[in-house]
Formats: C-alpha cells, sequence, structure tokens
C-alpha cells in the first residue's frame, strides 16, 4: 500500500505541474488556462505586468495546492476502485498523496 501512496503521489505532483505550469501539447493547458481567465501567468509576482487572477477558475488554475487536491481526488478514487480496496482507504490515500505532491511542488517551483 505504501508503494500505491507513493505512486499516487508522483502522479498527483506531475499532473499538477502540467495543469499549472506548462503549456502542454498544443497548447492543451495554456488554452484552459486562458479560457479559465488566467490573462498573464507568471510564477512570481514580483514581476512587471503580473496580473493577479480575479475569476474563481484562474485562482483554483493558478495555486498548485488548490488543483492539487482535485487532482489527487480525481486520481485516488478510481485507483481504489479500481483495485477493489475498503473506500475508507480514501482517508489516507488523498491527503497522503497531496502531500507529497505538494512538497513536491513546493521544492520544484
Amino acid at each position: 500500500m505504501i508503494e500505491g501512496i507513493f505512486v499516487l503521489g508522483l502522479s498527483t505532483f506531475g499532473m499538477t505541474y502540467l495543469v499549472c505550469n506548462t503549456d502542454g501539447p498544443k497548447d492543451i493547458f495554456k488554452s484552459l488556462r486562458k479560457l479559465a481567465g488566467v490573462e498573464y501567468f507568471m510564477i512570481t509576482p514580483d514581476d512587471e505586468g503580473y496580473k493577479p487572477p480575479v475569476k474563481f477558475f484562474a485562482k483554483l488554475l493558478t495555486c498548485h495546492w488548490c488543483t492539487g487536491t482535485w487532482i489527487a481526488i480525481l486520481l485516488s478514487v478510481p485507483y481504489v476502485f479500481l483495485f477493489k480496496l475498503d473506500p475508507i482507504t480514501l482517508l489516507y490515500l488523498i491527503p497522503a498523496s497531496l502531500g507529497i505532491s505538494g512538497f513536491l511542488c513546493e521544492r520544484v517551483i
């Protein structure tokens, strides 16, 4: 089970990083962020020309903790039912995978 937590944590980190910070193949994630209302995306708000997001989904997609929470849920629920685990497993699987993902996002970003 510990390897499942580790794999889900790395998967959550990978998907969170893709959605929040990369353009993706054929600019899929860039288009998604633009559709959500992210006008100008910068890693640091100190840069000139930074416009903080004002719409709900724009704020969600620029925050790796917020995006990581939803991605952890979307990856953990099918994992539990695919491997026929007890649904109560979600109570520690989601926070554990989010914790690993959040730690890696803080170090990488």
